[in-house]
């Protein structure tokens, strides 16, 4: 199996149709190809917002070979999940074989399995199809979380690479984290709203850098492919000197003003290259920590 490092954004397309209700193929690779150059690592077609559940199998197949076809350098995820153990499988196995990287397993919904039910429908899959696959937690879609205790165990598998985290429970996600932080698993945040406490979460330490195996955390949703650069840039050190945040220096009071109340609170807001002119240090030149 090839491995894939899981680490960044990964958005979920859409499926665009034709005026005759036809898959837009033309459209679909022009989509996957802008989400590429817009620097995304990874892109996942035949999700729920790819309208996976209004879809024919041989409609699935056709998306998946599409974006395959469209895209040169980024790991393509299919979408292959099914409350049908069998067909979630047949379409699994239909996603290898048109290309496909690695593979998106919803949860089984309206059936509600118990643990071991929803642990034997991921073993059987990953037992019967040598791709990397990422197990789906939604419970607002599917009627059922999925087990912590069960997506430990899961892991262990080979073959089960990673964790779609769109439960809003970060209770739970972080569990999934803390139990799964040595082995070789990913989770992914599916949720806008969570993306930044479950990186958090998922944070590495300086001293589990060192550790070969660590649990990585990153992005899977249907509405950030396109802004990616803005968002990382957004998160990028300040490289000039206009960046920097101003800082905040107590202010005396006047000699003749009363000193209770908020006197000697008052502040006021200057650049960082001010206070370390106003301190004797020339502008420009990095000061010492005080």
């Amino acid at each position: 199996m090839t491995q894939i490092d899981f680490s960044g954004v990964f958005p979920a397309m859409v499926t665009p149709f034709t005026e005759d209700n036809e898959i837009d193929t033309e459209t679909l690779r022009e989509d996957a190809q802008r989400l590429e150059a817009a620097g995304v690592d990874g892109l996942v077609p035949m999700g729920s917002t790819g309208e996976s559940a209004t879809l024919s199998h041989a409609e699935h197949v056709e998306v998946v070979e599409a974006v395959v076809d469209a895209v040169e350098d980024v790991p393509v995820i299919a979408g292959t999940g099914s409350n049908n153990t069998i067909e979630a499988l047949d379409l699994s196995q239909q996603a290898a074989d048109a290309g496909a990287d690695a593979l998106l397993l919803i949860s089984p919904y309206y059936n509600k399995p118990e643990p071991q039910g929803m642990y034997d429908h991921y073993a059987e899959i990953a037992e019967a199809v040598d791709l990397p696959q990422i197990i789906y937690n939604v419970p607002s879609r599917t009627g059922r979380n999925i087990a912590v205790d069960t997506a430990v165990d899961l892991a262990d598998h080979p073959n089960i690479a990673g964790y779609k985290a769109a439960s809003g429970d970060l209770n739970r996600i972080s569990e999934v984290i803390e139990r799964t932080r040595n082995k070789e698993f990913a989770v992914l945040s599916g949720d806008d709203g969570m993306t930044l406490p479950i990186l958090a979460a998922g944070r590495r330490r300086r001293d589990q850098r060192r550790r070969q195996r660590r649990t990585r955390t990153s992005l899977c949703d249907g509405r950030r492919g396109p802004r990616r650069r803005l968002r990382v840039r957004s998160c990028d050190p300040p490289r000039t000197r206009a960046a920097h945040p101003p800082a905040v220096r107590r202010e005396q009071p006047d000699p003749g003003q009363s000193r209770d109340g908020d006197a000697w609170l008052r502040t006021r807001a200057y650049p960082l290259a001010a206070d370390r002119t106003l301190r004797g240090t020339p502008r420009g030149t990095a000061g010492a920590a005080r």
